[in-house]
C-alpha cells in the first residue's frame, strides 16, 4: 500500500470517479489497518493508568446512583434525569456504560482510551477523505490520542463524554462527505441525525457542526450543498434551543461573555506553544508562537510569490498552509462554545480543567503539523529535485514522532499523578473501614486531613459528593454518606448533631450523634461522638487537609 496515495480527485459539480473493487477492498484494508495501530498506541500509553489508575470526582457519585441505588432503573434515569436536563444523550449513556462494565476502573479507562481511540480513527478517515496523504492522517490521529493537554478525557473517565460527541459529530461528517461523493440526500439525513445526537450528547459539538457547511461548499460548490447546510443549521437551532432552555446553569453577562473570550483567546495561544514545544518553561510559548507567526507567514509569501514553483500533483506547500489553516478553525471552533459557560471553562493544560480542550487539540495538533510540514517543504524546494521527495516523506513524519515522543514524556507524568490521587484516595479510605468495617445503615463519615488535589486540577476529595459516593459505593449501601474536610468545608458540633460547614446546598447537613463517625485520614484516628461536649472535646484533631500535595502538573 502507498503511504501517500490520495483519495480520486473530485470531478467538476463534486462527483469522483467510481472506485473500483480492489481499491475499495484497499481502502478497508487501511482504515483497518490505521484502527489497529491506533488501538495499539492506545494501550501502550494508557497501560499503567489501566493498572493503577481508578475513580475521581464525579465518578464515585454516578457509581453509587447507579449501582447502589434503591430506585432501580427508574430511580437511576431519574436522578440522571435532574442532572442532565440539557443533555438527554447522557441520561442514557451514562448509567449504561456502568451497567455493563460495572464498578471495574480498568474497564471503565480502558473505555474512556477506547473512545479516544475512535475520535482519532475517524479524524483520519475524515483527513483520507479530504486527500491528506495516509501517513500524514494517521499521525495527526496519533498526536491527538497521546496530546498531554487534552489528557483528562482519557485519564478520568468522567471526562470521556465530549468523545461521545464528537464519535458522533465525526462520524456524522464523514458521511456527510461521502454523501457528496454520492449525491445522496439519504446519507446526509443520516448525517443530520448523528449530528442531533452529538449535540444532545455534549453540546461542545454544536460549532463546529454549524461551520461544517463551509467544508461541504469548498468541496462540491455552494450552489449544490446551500441546502445541506441548511439541514446542518436547522438541527444545530433545534438542539441548541434544548440544550438552552432545559439547561439549570447560572448565564453570564455581555461584559463577562466578553472577558471570558478574552481569557480563551490568550489561553489558548499558550497552549498553541506548548503544542509546539510540549517539554520545558512556559516562557517558550511565546517563542513558539512567533516561531509559528513566522513559519506560516513565510510559506504563504512564498506560495503566493513564486506559485509554479511550488506547484504538484501531490502534498505540496500550498496543501500544507491550508491544513494549518484549517486546524486553527478546527481550536477555534472547539473552544468557542465554553464562551458563555463558567470563567472556570477556559484553555488549560491541568488535570480535569484541559477536557476543555477536547476538540481543540485535534486542531491544535493539525496545525503543528503543519508547520513542520511548511519548514520541510521550504527546506527540500532548496535541494536537488531527485532528492526533494525523499527527503520530504521521511522528515515530517520523523518530526513528528519526535514530538509525540515529547507528548509521551509529559503523558507519562501525568499518568502517575493520576494514579497518585487515587492511591490516596484508597489509602484514606482504609482508614475509614477501620474505623466502621460494617456500619449501620443511616452512618455517616466525616473524613479529615485528606488532600482535596493531588495536583492542580487532579482531584482527591475536591467536593461535597466525591467522598459521599465512594462510601456507598465500597459499602455497597445507599443509605450511608461521608464528607470530607477541604479547605472550603469544615466540620461543626451542633446541639443537634455533626454539621458540615461550607456545603453548596441551602441547608447544611447534621448528623445526629451516635450515626457520625470522625476519621482522620493520615493518623487513622476516629471517634464516634455521643453528645456535643464529647464532640467539641475531641473536634480539633479532625481539621481540614491541605489543598494541594504538589503544586505542578
Amino acid at each position: 500500500m502507498d503511504l501517500l496515495a490520495e483519495e480520486p480527485k473530485a470531478m467538476a459539480g463534486g462527483g469522483t470517479d467510481a472506485p473500483s473493487p480492489d481499491r475499495r477492498r484497499a481502502r478497508r484494508k487501511e482504515l483497518l489497518i490505521a484502527l489497529l495501530a491506533f488501538a495499539v498506541l492506545g494501550a501502550l500509553a494508557y497501560w499503567s493508568h489501566f493498572r493503577h489508575g481508578g475513580f475521581y470526582s464525579d465518578d464515585w457519585a454516578d457509581i453509587a446512583a447507579t449501582l447502589h441505588g434503591s430506585g432501580g432503573v427508574s430511580g437511576t434515569l431519574s436522578y440522571y434525569s435532574e442532572l442532565f436536563p440539557y443533555r438527554p444523550g447522557l441520561i442514557i449513556y451514562v448509567p449504561l456504560k456502568y451497567w455493563v462494565l460495572g464498578a471495574d476502573p480498568a474497564a471503565q479507562l480502558a473505555l474512556a482510551v477506547a473512545l479516544a481511540v475512535a475520535v482519532s480513527w475517524l479524524a483520519y478517515g475524515i483527513l483520507r477523505k479530504l486527500s491528506v496523504p495516509p501517513i500524514h492522517a494517521w499521525m495527526i490521529g496519533a498526536l491527538a490520542l497521546v496530546f498531554p493537554w487534552a489528557d483528562s478525557t482519557k485519564l478520568w473517565e468522567a471526562a470521556s463524554l465530549p468523545s461521545v460527541a464528537m464519535i458522533f459529530a465525526l462520524a456524522g461528517l464523514w458521511i456527510a462527505l461521502i454523501g457528496l461523493e454520492r449525491k445522496s440526500w439519504r446519507l446526509h439525513l443520516v448525517a443530520a441525525a448523528l449530528f442531533l445526537v452529538s449535540i444532545l450528547v455534549y453540546e461542545i459539538t454544536l460549532p463546529l457542526i454549524a461551520a461544517m457547511g463551509i467544508l461541504y461548499g469548498l468541496r462540491a460548490g455552494w450552489r449544490r450543498t446551500w441546502r445541506l447546510w441548511a439541514l446542518d443549521l436547522a438541527v444545530v437551532v433545534a438542539a441548541g434551543i434544548w440544550n438552552r432552555s432545559h439547561t439549570n446553569r447560572e448565564v453570564s453577562s455581555l461584559s463577562g461573555d466578553v472577558h471570558h473570550a478574552g481569557e480563551i483567546v490568550k489561553n489558548s495561544g499558550t497552549l498553541l506553544g506548548r503544542t509546539v514545544w510540549p517539554l520545558g518553561a512556559h516562557s517558550h510559548t511565546t517563542v513558539m508562537l512567533l516561531a509559528l507567526l513566522v513559519v506560516f507567514g513565510v510559506g504563504t509569501a512564498a506560495y503566493l510569490t513564486r506559485r509554479e514553483r511550488w506547484a504538484t500533483d501531490g502534498w505540496g506547500l500550498r496543501e500544507w498552509l491550508l491544513l494549518g489553516g484549517g486546524g486553527l478553525v478546527v481550536a477555534a471552533l472547539g473552544w468557542c462554545m465554553f464562551i458563555p459557560a463558567n470563567p472556570y471553562y477556559t484553555p488549560s493544560v491541568l488535570g480535569d480543567v484541559n477536557r476543555v480542550n477536547a476538540i481543540a487539540c485535534i486542531g491544535l495538533v493539525m496545525t503543528a503539523y503543519a508547520a513542520a510540514g511548511i519548514v520541510v517543504t521550504l527546506v527540500a524546494g532548496l535541494l536537488p529535485s531527485g532528492r526533494r521527495s525523499r527527503f520530504a516523506w521521511l522528515a515530517v513524519p520523523a518530526l513528528a514522532v519526535v514530538l509525540g515522543a515529547a507528548y509521551v514524556h509529559v503523558l507519562d507524568r501525568h499518568i502517575t499523578i493520576w494514579d497518585d490521587a487515587y492511591a490516596n484516595q484508597l489509602a484514606a479510605f482504609e482508614n475509614v473501614e477501620r474505623a466502621d468495617p460494617h456500619p449501620a445503615d443511616g452512618t455517616v463519615f466525616y473524613l479529615a486531613g485528606a488532600p482535596a488535589f493531588e495536583a492542580p486540577a487532579v482531584p482527591i476529595f475536591e467536593s461535597e459528593w466525591t467522598f459521599g459516593g465512594m462510601v456507598k459505593s465500597r459499602y455497597a449501601n445507599d443509605t450511608l454518606n461521608g464528607y470530607s474536610a477541604t479547605p472550603w468545608l469544615s466540620f461543626a458540633c451542633t446541639p443537634d448533631g455533626v454539621e458540615l460547614v461550607g456545603s453548596a446546598g441551602a441547608q447544611p447537613p447534621v448528623t445526629p450523634y451516635g450515626n457520625a463517625i470522625l476519621v482522620n485520614a493520615g493518623t487513622g484516628n476516629h471517634d464516634r461522638p455521643r453528645d456535643q461536649a464529647a464532640c467539641e472535646k475531641v473536634i480539633g484533631e479532625y481539621g481540614q487537609g491541605p489543598t494541594e500535595i504538589i503544586s505542578g502538573y
